[in-house]
């Protein structure tokens, strides 16, 4: 076996919104790997939940909308009662491909001292190949597959213009729906990238604790690809590849070095909703100012660590922002109870969780 620690075994996750050109990115990574005599292999784990739900359903469904493909992502979500069940199988598909490989390689398994178990080749990382699996929508899914795969795993998001997005979706709906004209696609469109984002309520308001979660795990990219066009693709995966296999000639553009700026500044804060950071930089790169969301100081600055009896939200164990959301519900509630909208104690409950909810 070749050594690990120089060829190691890669997983590269792909997140992109409904409507990006996924698969253009997939080739073209796949393209780059190949140039570093890496071996790609490609898993789509929309067809893994056709396979899934017929495990379950004893019926394998035709999925041939995007509509439907959401749909039956969140049913498998919700039949296997996990939130990363897709990462399950994206992580048997690896080691079924691993066996592929090794048996194709001709290795064989080596000896391991102490082993008490049935030893597989699957259990064994492939050198010099590398795993796209398409696509991830659920902060779990990646969760699990840095825990399996450490360092190894890689997510690679991908950004494409709004617009042209909706202009895609709406293009692939007249194909899909047939029936529906030009308006009615166009807002078909918009409710999908609307569910792509964060699902957390279906057409009837009720709750969804399985929906797809994209706007959440995005801006944790460790590249992030602008499917904008061909070239941009792959110029983009090919020297994001050279970087990463230790090409040291490659340099940041202005905009790496403006989002390495904004994610260090956002380390200065404990907001405790989120951290944000902020930079501006010129158009020849250079750094105009830098920010954060922290709480600030009685006669200007901000809160330093050292500093005595600081009084931001971390340190006082609340957050302003939940408790003047908290009052404005209550306050709407205690309003209509005054003018005898709702009476029961039942329904109160029931208007603060619907409330609370929209106002999110």
């Amino acid at each position: 076996m070749s050594d690990p620690h120089n060829f190691p075994e890669l997983v590269f996750g792909l997140v992109g919104p409904i409507g990006c050109d996924i698969h253009e990115v997939e080739q073209a990574l796949a393209n780059a790997l190949k140039e570093v005599d890496y071996s790609p292999h490609l898993i789509s784990l929309s067809e893994s939940i056709a396979d899934l739900l017929a495990i379950k359903k004893n019926e394998r469904p035709i999925l041939n909308t995007l509509e439907k493909k959401i749909d039956a992502g969140n049913e498998v979500r919700e039949l296997f009662g996990q939130k990363g069940i897709l990462a399950v199988e994206a992580i048997r598909r690896i080691r079924h491909s691993r066996n592929q490989e090794h048996s194709t390689r001709g290795t064989k398994i080596p000896a391991v001292e102490g082993a008490n178990e049935l030893i597989e080749l699957s259990d064994f990382p492939a050198t010099k190949t590398a795993y796209i699996v398409r696509q991830l929508k659920r902060p779990e899914e990646i969760e699990l597959l840095e825990r399996v795969y450490g360092k190894q795993f890689i997510q690679v998001s991908i950004t494409q213009e709004k617009s042209k997005r909706h202009a895609n979706i709406s293009q692939r709906t007249r194909v899909e729906l047939p029936n529906l004209d030009n308006d009615a696609c166009d807002e078909h469109a918009r409710k999908l990238i609307k569910r792509d984002e964060n699902e957390d309520e279906d057409g009837n308001g009720n709750k969804l604790i399985f929906g797809q979660k994209l706007g959440v795990i995005f801006q944790f990219g460790d590249v992030f690809i602008d499917a904008s066009t061909q070239d941009t693709i792959s110029n983009t995966c090919r020297r994001f590849i050279r970087a990463l296999f230790g090409q040291t000639s490659i340099a940041p553009t202005r905009d790496e070095f403006g989002s390495y700026l904004a994610k260090a500044a956002s380390l200065r804060s404990v907001d405790l909703s989120r951290q944000v950071g902020a930079a501006i930089i010129s158009k020849d790169g250079d750094l105009i100012t830098i920010g954060c969301n922290e709480v600030p100081k009685p006669s200007g600055g901000n809160y330093w660590d050292e500093d005595e009896n600081k009084a931001r939200d971390v340190d006082k164990k609340a957050e302003a922002n939940k408790e003047e959301t908290n009052r404005i519900i209550f306050d709407f509630l205690r309003v209509l109870k005054e003018k005898n909208v709702i009476r029961k104690k039942r329904r109160q409950k029931k208007f603060y969780l619907k409330a609370k909810s929209a106002m999110r």
